[in-house]
């Protein structure tokens, strides 16, 4: 689809009545909003193998996570693998009882393979006794969540929550952060710093591309930094499209000033695209280095800085 034609279906059913049933029904029919969980499986096994990299274990550790979506697949994941608690939180209620249905079913399909790939995370008598009770459950998909020690929070605000200080191990995200305002991409990293344990550590993979591009190849995944502020706003300024365009140095930025400090470190860069797609970014990305304005992948492990 025409990235500006999709453009124009969001700004609609922004503002017109009942335009959120619309929009999930076009996304059902037309987009990827279905029950198939393994490019988020895919995603949650990464960041397993950046904890496990590190040495810092799943089992029995707390998660939290910001945005759950549609499908709470990574927290499942991680229950899978051991996790004692997932808290997953999100602004709208937007979990859907048929869709996570049909996640429990597509796991359940792979279980042996699954079973064998995980043994590195956590022990297989573990993975074999969770996946029996998800077996046990799999009919009845909010009991499963409930006797999982899976929490969903929504609607509910991620930068405040009624949770203890100290209460988690890990905070993590999954292309959720590039759809934060600033300043409350802040009150979130703040709120991250108070419920990590003294060792904790968050984890979050951020996806810095035009998200119009995904669907449309013809333009470039920077196309959205040739926009001025105020034109972005206009095009994408609603709950459906909006990005804040802030590239890798900035949300570094605010995770140290926060006391995060980075423990890892990857980006994606796409070199070359000013030059081979034609696209000059607005002058408000004038102090970005080209390597800032290409990078379309950040993914950062950080850690709370020693008080």
């Amino acid at each position: 689809m025409n990235w500006k034609t999709k453009a124009l279906i969001m700004r609609v059913c922004a503002i017109m009545p009942g335009g959120h049933t619309f929009y999930t029904l076009l996304q059902r029919q037309f987009g990827n909003l279905n029950d198939d969980p393994w490019s988020r499986v895919a995603v949650q096994e990464e960041m397993a193998r950046w904890l496990l990299n590190d040495r810092i274990t799943i089992e029995g550790k707390v998660f939290f996570e910001v945005g759950t979506g549609h499908k709470p697949v990574i927290p499942i994941c991680f229950f899978l693998m051991g996790a004692g608690k997932v808290y997953t939180v999100d602004l709208n209620r937007r979990m859907d009882r048929k869709l996570l249905k049909g996640v429990l079913v597509h796991l359940l399909h792979k279980r042996e393979t699954l079973i064998e790939k995980w043994k590195v995370f956590t022990s297989e008598g573990l993975l074999t006794q969770r996946f029996d009770m998800m077996l046990h459950r799999k009919d009845e998909p909010e009991r499963f969540l409930q006797e999982a020690g899976i929490h969903y929070l929504a609607p509910a605000d991620a930068g405040s929550v009624d949770l203890p200080d100290g209460e988690i191990d890990c905070h993590i995200s999954n292309t959720v952060m590039e759809h934060i305002e600033p300043a409350v991409l802040s009150k979130i990293a703040r709120e991250a710093c108070r419920l990590l344990k003294k060792d904790g550590v968050a984890l979050h993979f951020i996806d810095l591309s035009d998200h119009f591009q995904h669907q449309d190849p013809s333009i470039s995944t920077i196309n959205f930094l040739k926009y001025s502020e105020n034109e972005w706003n206009r095009i994408a300024g609603n709950e459906y499209a909006y990005t804040n365009r802030l590239r890798a140095p900035d949300y570094i930025s605010i995770f140290n000033e926060l006391s995060l400090k980075v423990l890892r470190k990857e980006v994606q860069v796409n070199k070359n695209q000013q030059l081979s797609t034609g696209v000059v970014p607005d002058s408000s990305f004038g102090s970005y280095c080209e390597e800032d304005i290409n990078t379309t992948d950040l993914r950062l492990l950080l850690q709370k800085k020693e008080e």
